[in-house]
């Protein structure tokens, strides 16, 4: 996305400084931060607002892939910028080592996990190197009050010039502070008030839209994937039904038989009741008993047990 710019609020960095790059994690997680071309960061410390940039994102990013594959060589020269705009005094590089140590940090992180640098990733040292740390003579505040106004109007001013005149707002010495005295527009409170309010309902947009999304997901996922394939209410009236369908198969064939149905299966009629053509009864003992005086009737009489005999002995009679 050549010109995209993308904006991380000053909860992000107070996230990062105290907990790491791990916690942040799902901040950037849907998003290749290195699909931009521009970072904009906004701290808020001691009660003072300001902000920085990362300028020529795609150059940091090829210069990170190409020493990770080991296509270049260390030449120690920066191929982006880390610019601070600080309204209450500039003070050098040095003032702002902390931030520019925990940024670095962060993007090396990125760069191990988005580019697929693994281990032969370069050292810390690497990564410093290709940024060149600066801080531009922006205009000054008068008021102690006026931070959040001056840091919004740096945002607004750096944006709505040239890529060419971008440049040189990165500059830190004296060109640089004449492109910024005549570049620069202090917002007034309410012109400020007006895009926070435009700012608010993109994003209640954005998130109304994230919020149908999910929704319609959620309702075009199958139904098995809910409730694995089987409605919420069934689950506990097929529990409830299981005792109930073994007792009943239970009741249905006597001790004897050795093909007891279970509540899925049936009998294949192979047990001696099924043989005998007895109806069993809800009594196991009963039918047991039904059983044993049928089996010990003697040959010939009613009832009695056919066997090879007693059809031989019918034949001659």
């Amino acid at each position: 996305m050549p010109g995209a710019v993308l904006c991380f609020c000053s909860v992000f960095y107070k996230i990062l400084r105290d907990h790491g790059p791990a916690a942040v994690r799902s901040t950037t997680q849907r998003n290749n931060v290195f699909d931009y071309s521009t970072w904009v960061f906004f701290f808020c410390e001691d009660n003072h607002w300001w902000c920085a940039v990362v300028y020529d994102v795609h150059r940091l990013e090829r210069a990170l892939k190409m020493s990770s594959d080991r296509w270049a060589a260390h030449t120690g020269l920066p191929v982006a910028i880390l610019a601070f705009f600080n309204s209450l005094g500039g003070g050098g590089a040095p003032r702002y080592s902390r931030v520019r140590t925990t940024l670095l940090g962060w993007v090396r992180t990125l760069a191990l996990e988005s580019l697929g640098a693994g281990t032969t990733m370069p050292t810390e040292r690497w990564v410093a190197t290709c940024l060149s740390v600066v801080s531009p003579l922006v205009p000054q505040q008068g008021s102690t009050v006026d931070c959040r106004m001056h840091v919004s109007s740096f945002f607004s001013s750096f944006f709505k010039c040239s890529v060419a005149d971008r440049q040189a707002l990165l500059g830190s010495g004296a060109a640089g502070k004449s492109v910024w005295s005549s570049g620069f527009v202090l917002k007034t409170r309410e012109e400020l008030q007006a895009v926070c309010s435009i700012l608010k309902a993109r994003h209640n947009a954005a998130a109304d839209r994230e919020r149908a999304s999910r929704l319609l997901r959620a309702k075009d996922a199958p139904e098995a994937r809910k409730t694995g394939g089987v409605s919420s209410s069934a689950p506990s009236a097929q529990l409830a039904a299981a005792p109930r369908a073994v007792s009943f198969a239970k009741a249905l064939h006597s001790d004897s038989c050795t093909e007891r149905p279970t509540s899925t299966t049936a009998c294949s009629g192979s047990c001696p009741q099924s043989q005998r053509g007895i109806t069993p009864s809800e009594n196991p003992a009963q039918d047991a008993d039904r059983y044993a005086r049928v089996t010990t009737r003697t040959p010939g009489s009613l009832g009695a047990k056919r066997t090879k005999t007693t059809e031989a002995t019918q034949t001659q009679r």
